[in-house]
């Protein structure tokens, strides 16, 4: 025997309660009645419902169709317009570019095996290979630069922590020379930068500015008056700067911080160049950028000087944003960054090109690994 289908099986449900209806008393027969007349409401309600989205996605099959036909009919009336490419033109304008060299921590010892799951090595060969990499690197991306803008000057900035020193006392064990010899060794890569970029740039300015990081110091503890006078790094810069104005090459410009921050004027637009290491963060999810627009917004109210654009390093990272651009290291990623969690990115350095119409218009990584 065939199995019922739902209406049926309904149906015949709906018979039994009539059956049932008749051997019921009255007061028991009106409240099935009202019980039956709950259920056909219901029913008719329902069937309305069905019937609106039955005519409702009739009218949407009836548009689609249309549209449908419209695009068929179309398809081959298409309007190409033949474009031709604009002569390649030198940028206008003037434009600088920054050429930014942080956090080498030149002497620091890097042993992968300590580092697990990362690929990143660090020892006087490879700071070297680093480096040099970095200025070769540099010349491309001025002249890579010098598509949109009209590069006419050059700065190069050290941003502290060239130097590893001797803050911790396992750095003591750990580095492979000490913060004097280290302090040499970033002097004569600093002067070969120079004397190349003079040389290759092509450009009518050639500027040196130098912040001071919280490695290179002599001290165990940051000092905020005197943090200048205990850094091996601005004696390097000073030491630096003597070299280039002893032995006649005067026309290099030179700027050195002693306090955190350095103002410099770059195409008419007020840039502030620190090392970066005023900006506390204790691992929050925004990572440094909360901490560090915070930061900018009360360095930027009066009666200070407020800068349209913030250069830093410290971080260990490169990020751009549109009033700032934070520098990556050249150690790479080592067992302190990750024993905080910190994001693991290459080692790179950094060029940021500001424009004298639009301000920064460009910044990007030096990537100085092979």
């Amino acid at each position: 025997m065939a199995k019922p289908t739902r209406a049926t099986a309904a149906a015949l449900n709906d018979l039994d309660r009539l059956e049932r209806l008749h051997k019921l008393d009255a007061d028991d027969k009106l409240r099935e009645i009202r019980v039956l007349e709950s259920k056909l409401r219901l029913s008719r309600e329902e069937a309305k419902g069905f019937r609106q989205k039955y005519h409702q996605a009739s009218k949407d099959m009836l548009v689609t169709e249309t549209n449908i036909e419209q695009i068929l009919a179309n398809q081959d009336n298409v309007t190409v317009k033949k474009l031709e490419r604009s002569r390649k033109r030198k940028g206008r304008g003037k434009a600088t570019a920054i050429i930014c060299v942080n956090d080498w921590h030149i002497e620091e010892r890097v042993d992968p095996s300590t580092i697990e799951g990362v690929a990143n090595e660090f020892n006087p060969r490879i700071a070297d290979r680093r480096i040099n990499k970095t200025w070769e690197k540099a010349l491309y991306l001025i002249d890579f630069a010098r598509n949109i803008s009209n590069i006419t000057e050059v700065i190069l900035w050290a941003g502290g922590d060239l130097i590893n020193g001797y803050i911790h006392e396992e750095m003591e064990e750990s580095n492979y020379s000490g913060p004097g010899e280290a302090q040499q060794q970033v002097i004569g890569h600093l002067a070969s930068g120079l004397d190349l970029l003079k040389r290759e740039a092509k450009v009518e300015s050639l500027v040196f500015l130098g912040n001071y990081g919280n490695h290179g110091r002599t001290t165990r503890k940051p000092r905020a008056g005197t943090g200048w006078q205990n850094s091996w790094e601005w004696a390097a810069y000073t030491s630096l700067a003597g070299y280039y104005n002893n032995n006649g090459k005067s026309d290099v410009q030179f700027k050195i911080a002693k306090g955190a921050q350095l103002l410099f004027p770059v195409q008419g637009h007020t840039v502030r160049f620190q090392h970066g290491d005023d900006v506390k963060y204790c691992g929050g999810t925004a990572g440094m950028h909360g901490p560090l627009r915070r930061r900018i917004a009360a360095l930027n109210k009066p009666p200070s000087t407020p800068a349209e654009l913030d250069i830093l390093g410290h971080f260990h990272q490169f990020a751009d944003d549109w009033n700032y651009v934070v520098c990556g290291c050249l150690v790479g990623p080592n067992a302190y960054a990750r024993s905080k969690g910190f994001e693991v990115q290459p080692p790179t350095q950094t060029m940021v090109v500001v424009d004298y119409e639009h301000g920064k218009v460009m910044a990007l990584p030096i990537f100085c690994d092979d």
